[in-house]
């Protein structure tokens, strides 16, 4: 990992963050996923372009932090946080809601 903030598990070891990114727009998706990825080279990062595929992807893999378009086709932004937070399994991880203009 850089410098700054690592995450560590309990033993101190540092662990790679997970990351689900949930976008319409492929650019917008892979814009965002390179940005991560720059800034932490290590990261699991996993892209999803509406919520179906956002919730398939959560069936396997439990991020640390999902990132999520709010106006998008495939599925209201809000209707993503709305199911993401009435699930036990998924309602603590923290969410990024963002809003890109075309």
């Amino acid at each position: 990992m850089r410098g700054g903030c690592g995450m560590t598990d309990t033993v101190g070891r540092e662990m790679n963050p997970k990351i689900l990114v949930v976008d319409d727009d492929d650019n917008t998706r892979e814009i965002i996923r390179d940005i991560i990825e720059l800034i932490q080279p290590d990261a699991d990062v996993r892209t999803a372009a509406s919520n179906r595929e956002a919730f398939q992807c959560l069936e396997e893999f439990l991020p640390d932090l999902i990132t999520t378009d709010i106006v998008r086709a495939g599925g209201d932004g809000y209707e993503f946080l709305t199911e993401l937070r009435s699930r036990v399994k998924t309602r603590p991880i923290p969410v990024v809601a963002i809003r890109t203009k075309s």
